[in-house]
């Protein structure tokens, strides 16, 4: 079982003495608040907020926050640890207004589907009140006692950025994503088990600056929420975590490895490209490059960028789609060889993350 933490960036202040939660797995909470409803136990931790369902308490919990006299199971009966519990944080109390979808779509009538339920919802802020809304999917099969990948996608511009947590994983038409579907869906969880976290951006921002000196301040809280999440989630495995993103998101994943060298061991940039003077000798590592034919402005950047990685002995993949355009890139998510490519890289260094 694993349980969703929303860091907000800032820690809270202790009103109170922490308070011992026992959830049903034996794993302890330290939180600083807790007010039960019907059926969930609302905590304040000391980086932001969790909601846990009842039955997700320990006994002893269940009695102390609902009055229940719960018998004690058995010894050796517990819930199924293979099966994270899906915990639906209560919606972040940000400007501006955030809607956080709740319900399963509509589309999703078939056993073992992908669909939004499998995402746990988040949010992460700044000092300054930018706020970073984020799903995440976490491996039916976690347990800390093993190391899991962990892939960051970064969503285009245009439809999928906004503030209602959703459109950057789930199109306007209920189908999930190409990014999401492909790494989240049983039979690629089956055989490559990861972590998949799909931050989302407001509208007429960029992942990428433009600047050679400093991130972007959503990079700045995507790689602090990737931080956050090795504490809370240490099955993650520092060696293996990857950048990948589509157009403009893309040109993010690029610059995610500029902006923090040592931290992600490769990057799947579709339909995108950067400026190679970004790169210093350590932030090149493994990437493949997936584009359309007739995407101009991609093929000469990729060109550029290629000869700059052979130069610090890296010889980047490239795919190039024949007679398409820049939306063609998304293919790259379809081809057969991407997940056993991208899953066999890792930092051959100690990572540069600092889990906080």
């Amino acid at each position: 079982m694993s349980v969703l933490w929303l860091p907000a960036g800032v820690a809270l202040e202790k009103k109170a003495s922490p308070q011992e939660i026992v959830l049903t797995d034996g794993r302890k909470i330290q939180v600083l608040e807790a007010v039960a409803d019907d059926s969930n136990l609302k905590v304040k931790l000391e980086y932001g907020t969790m909601v846990i369902p009842k039955e997700r308490l320990s006994p002893e919990a269940r009695r102390k926050y609902f009055g229940e006299a719960v018998p004690v199971a058995p010894s050796g009966q517990q819930d199924d640890p293979r099966k994270p519990n899906r915990v639906k944080p209560a919606p972040p109390t940000a400007s501006p207004p955030v809607s956080v979808p709740t319900k399963r779509p509509a589309s999703a009538i078939k056993d073992n589907v992908l669909t939004m339920d499998d995402f746990l919802v988040g949010s992460r802020k700044d000092q300054n009140g930018n706020v970073l809304l984020y799903r995440l999917f976490v491996p039916d099969d976690y347990t800390e006692a093993r190391k899991y990948p962990l892939v960051l996608y970064l969503h285009a511009a245009g439809e999928s950025a906004g503030t209602d947590n959703l459109a950057h994983v789930q199109s306007s038409k209920g189908r999930m994503r190409s990014a999401p579907d492909l790494f989240c869906r049983p039979e690629s969880q089956a055989r490559y088990p990861c972590f998949f976290l799909a931050p989302q951006q407001p509208e007429g921002e960029l992942w990428a600056c433009g600047r050679y000196d400093m991130a972007s301040r959503w990079m700045r809280l995507t790689v602090g929420l990737i931080e956050s999440l090795q504490q809370t989630y240490t099955g993650i495995d520092p060696h293996r975590i990857y950048a990948t993103g589509v157009s403009s998101g893309g040109k993010g994943a690029l610059d995610a490895l500029a902006k923090f060298p040592g931290r992600f061991a490769a990057a799947v940039p579709i339909a995108a490209g950067d400026d190679p003077k970004a790169f210093k000798k350590e932030c090149v590592v493994p990437v493949w490059f997936f584009y359309g034919e007739n995407d101009s402005f991609t093929h000469e950047d990729v060109s550029g960028l290629v000869t700059h990685f052979k130069g610090f002995g890296v010889d980047p993949r490239v795919t190039v789609y024949k007679d398409a355009s820049h939306g063609a890139g998304s293919r790259g998510y379809s081809d057969p060889g991407l997940l056993p490519w991208l899953f066999a890289q890792r930092l051959a260094d100690k990572p540069s993350w600092s889990p906080k």
